[in-house]
């Protein structure tokens, strides 16, 4: 009696299934990325609220923006095409002067950063930002 001859089998790992996962990921994560925002943050220097303490005056060049929507310029109303002219003019008067950015809670934030942006342009890097407390107090308000 012959004895069947068996054909010996080798295992192999198929490849495809796993290509395919990879690309599914990478795919995913392609399009992850692409719908994530991006912030563009501004380097500001930020007051600390919390240790406030009373300084020596320095010159400062404040602007304001109200709820409203109308900015004020070393306590002059200024209208939107003439801020970055206004901030200039300040700022050549006195060279040394911080700008003072006073924003109002309520106020749109797309003019504060029209704002930040205009005092960018004008090549200005003092420039800060003054809020309130978070007891309430007053004693850190604008002036």
């Amino acid at each position: 009696m012959r004895r069947a001859r068996r054909t010996r089998f080798d295992p192999q790992l198929d490849m495809a299934p796993l290509i395919d996962v990879v690309f599914l990921l990478l795919t995913f994560f392609v399009f992850a990325l692409l719908l994530t925002v991006r912030l563009d943050v501004r380097d500001i220097a930020l007051p600390r609220l919390a240790s406030a303490q009373a300084a020596e005056p320095q010159p400062v060049i404040l602007i304001k923006l109200a709820a409203d929507g109308i900015v004020h310029v070393d306590n002059q109303e200024t209208a939107w095409d003439d801020i970055a002219d206004a901030i200039t003019s300040a700022h050549d008067a006195r060279p040394d002067a911080s700008i003072i950015l006073a924003i109002d809670a309520d106020a749109p934030f797309g003019k504060a950063a029209q704002l930040t942006e205009l005092v960018e342009q004008a090549g200005i890097d003092k420039l800060q930002i003054v809020a309130l407390p978070k007891d309430g107090s007053g004693e850190s308000a604008p002036p």
